[in-house]
């Protein structure tokens, strides 16, 4: 539909009407789809990285579904190749964030 949601979210904000923000959640493939006797079971073999540039720019896409502070967001953006930023965690992210996709 093209709405930027997170904008929509910052304007709303800014009225005197009692707008309470509500910030949209990322929800996983378990919670929010039932289990049904047809549904595939994968061995995932999921291990952490350090957040380095060298380790951001060895992935095609970074996915961030939560917003700590204490993640270095500019240099996340300056290095990876594509970011799904499901959190508005970019949004205080200065210069330009061509590779950033808000979702």
């Amino acid at each position: 539909m093209g709405i930027a949601v997170w904008k929509v979210i910052a304007a709303a904000k800014t009225k005197p009407f009692g707008f309470q923000a509500f910030y949209p959640a990322t929800a996983s493939a378990a919670t929010a789809f039932p289990s049904t006797h047809r549904q595939r079971h994968h061995d995932l073999q999921m291990k952490s990285v350090s957040l380095t540039p060298a380790n951001m720019r060895k992935y095609d896409l970074v996915l961030i579904a939560t917003d700590h502070s204490q993640y270095d967001w500019p240099m996340i953006c300056r290095h990876s190749r594509l970011i799904v930023d499901t959190r508005n965690a970019t949004a205080s992210v200065k210069g330009p964030k061509k590779r950033v996709i808000l979702a």
